[in-house]
């Protein structure tokens, strides 16, 4: 609580606390839990990518011994 000289409270200590308040960064309790499961995703999108384009080539190799193009 703010006080004046006189130790009196002021009438805007609800004003100030408000305004400390809002300058603060607000913190998501999830943040972390978020970046872990799209972490986890780019891995998973990337091991995808990398399985199809060994069956791409799979493919084009069998094609090329059969002789198609």
């Amino acid at each position: 609580m703010m006080e004046n000289q006189n130790n009196a409270p002021t009438k805007n200590d609800g004003l100030s606390y408000a305004t400390e308040n809002n300058r603060l960064q607000t913190v998501d309790p999830l943040a972390e839990i978020k970046a872990m499961r799209l972490a986890q995703l780019a891995v998973c999108r990337l091991k995808a990518d990398i399985e199809m384009q060994v069956m791409q080539q799979k493919v084009q190799v069998s094609d090329s011994d059969k002789g198609i193009k």
